[in-house]
């Protein structure tokens, strides 16, 4: 959006219901601190509500209030309304963005069995039937055209499913369930519904009813080998609520730990990048990033967002020298600087190769990478169903997309530097999860990939880096379009609640995101990337 960059919310609507505390008035203070005006929402702790839209205009220069509290039960549909009226009615304006972080969970950690009919009815109450009223009305209220979020706070209990948590997670998982749903079919409204599904975050609603062994038990259980904040949470809502999260629609278990939103880059140029690098600090400031499959496609789009993030590049490529080194020269472009990107070939499939590619790293910028983003691959443009598919073909796409990514993750894991920053960022698809017909062999591959880095995530406990899968859904590349008809691309265009293709530039941000300090939290995830596509 024009204006402030660092202001990518300015002028728009947000709503954050559960505000008055932990992850909830942590959403709305960073929402503020990017430009949006806060509607604050709280059930009953009025003073915490009424003394966040205090500190929150007294910092603005605006005689215009640029946050409200508003009492509402979400659970109540005349009160759900009544939100969103209040919104219109102080900010002159539709809500832009709705973040439904209301929530109760029974500190008695019963199991079903011992579950009271009450205690049940009162989680589905304010979790699920509080979470369909908001989305309801968001989606007949929020602005269109652009810009409209919803987005729900779950949890990742859903995934790991521990016991004395069945109403709870139950509720939850159906919030997740009902967002995929309203994802599909916002199409054409420029509105997207994702989850946020946070871990252990430190807020009074994680500590209610737990012993000290138990808040032990869960921080050592955590590679990251601490509790979440709800500052690591906020800044991934943000991220969400921007313009660069249009992309990401539909998702759920953006599981975390931290984030920032960056600014997009154009058409996956670099733009002015002397006068970026000498704004302070870019997030990615010398640190070192290797980039695999990085001359074309989306692993040049990545490349150059890094860049443009501060970071030093490493670009890798197999067999387009001249396509690699026009990326280095768009980066290396002031010459009064010094080299900030190098071109190295080498197959991603052969071990030798990918240890000369981290060599020469070390060697071109005298550190350890920082960073690793693998985004070599291969797809069969035949499009073959399995039994159509030759053993070459097949041995072909698991060695470069699996073989090739297990070479760069050990290669990273035992080489990327510790203590803070280190990160491996595998590209995938989200094909793992659509699963058509014809990709048998690339889906299999790729999937392979997703739970290899589940299980790194984990054994890098105590390193301080980070593994996560971006999964990118129908992109508009070299690699897209080749094999396939105009009718199959029309289909993929069709299928996507943002009527289009994605393009290169929606995925590089997401990217960023998690390549920097905001991205920490989260760990060991699968982030697709498709707008809504799956």
């Amino acid at each position: 959006m024009a204006g402030d960059p660092s202001l990518p919310l300015d002028g728009r609507v947000a709503i954050v219901t559960g505000a008055s505390r932990g992850i909830g008035r942590a959403i709305a203070l960073h929402l503020r601190s990017l430009g949006a005006r806060i509607v604050i929402n709280h059930a009953s702790n009025s003073n915490q509500a009424h003394l966040l839209a205090s500190e929150l205009n007294a910092s603005a220069n605006s005689s215009h209030p640029i946050a409200i509290a508003v009492q509402a039960d979400v659970s109540n549909p005349d009160q759900v309304k009544l939100l969103f009226d209040r919104a219109e009615q102080e900010f002159g304006s539709q809500a832009h963005i709705l973040v439904n972080c209301a929530g109760v969970l029974d500190p008695k950690y019963p199991t079903l069995s011992n579950t009271t009919v009450e205690d049940w009815d009162m989680t589905f109450n304010i979790n699920t039937k509080g979470a369909f009223l908001c989305c309801r009305e968001a989606t007949k209220r929020l602005t269109r055209g652009g810009g409209g979020r919803i987005i729900m706070i779950s949890t990742s209990v859903v995934g790991s499913l521990p016991p004395g948590y069945a109403a709870y997670a139950a509720s939850k998982a159906a919030v997740e369930a009902m967002t995929k749903i309203v994802a599909k079919e916002l199409k054409g409204t420029g509105i997207t519904a994702n989850c946020v599904a946070p871990g252990p975050v430190a807020t009074e609603m994680f500590f209610a009813g737990k012993t000290e062994e138990m808040v032990k038990t869960i921080v050592d259980a955590c590679p990251l080998g601490r509790l979440g904040d709800p500052n690591d949470i906020a800044q991934i809502v943000g991220f969400l609520a921007g313009d660069a999260g249009e992309r990401v629609s539909k998702s759920t278990h953006i599981t975390y730990h931290q984030s920032r939103v960056m600014a997009e880059l154009q058409q996956g140029t670099i733009t002015q990048l002397t006068q970026i690098q000498q704004q302070s600090p870019l997030p990615l400031h010398d640190r070192v990033a290797i980039v695999t499959g990085a001359s074309r496609g989306i692993g040049r789009a990545i490349a150059l967002h890094l860049a443009s993030l501060g970071a030093k590049l490493v670009i890798n490529y197999t067999s387009n020298s001249a396509q690699a080194q026009l990326v280095a020269s768009q980066i290396n472009s002031d010459d009064s600087l010094p080299p900030r990107a190098i071109i190295v070939q080498a197959d991603v499939s052969d071990p030798a190769q990918v240890k000369s590619l981290f060599d020469a790293a070390e060697s071109a910028f005298n550190s350890q990478p920082h960073i690793l983003v693998n985004s070599a691959g291969v797809l069969d443009a035949k499009y073959p169903t399995i039994p159509n598919t030759s053993i070459e073909d097949f041995d072909r796409t698991f060695s470069v997309n699996t073989r090739g990514s297990f070479l760069c993750c050990k290669e990273a894991a035992n080489r990327l530097r510790r203590g803070g920053g280190g990160r491996i960022i595998c590209l995938t698809t989200s094909l793992v999860a659509a699963l058509r017909p014809g990709f048998g062999a690339y889906v299999a591959s790729k999937a392979a990939v997703e739970a290899m880095i589940k299980i790194l995530a984990k054994e890098l406990k105590g390193s301080g880096i980070t593994a996560n899968c971006v999964a990118p859904g129908p992109i508009a590349t070299e690699m897209f379009f080749t094999g396939k008809t105009e009718e199959q691309v029309k289909k993929s265009v069709d299928e996507c609640p943002l009527s289009r293709l994605g393009e290169t530039k929606d995925v590089a941000p997401v990217v960023g995101f998690l390549a920097s300090d905001a991205g920490e939290w989260v760990n060991g995830q699968v982030i697709r990337v498709n707008g809504g596509y799956v």
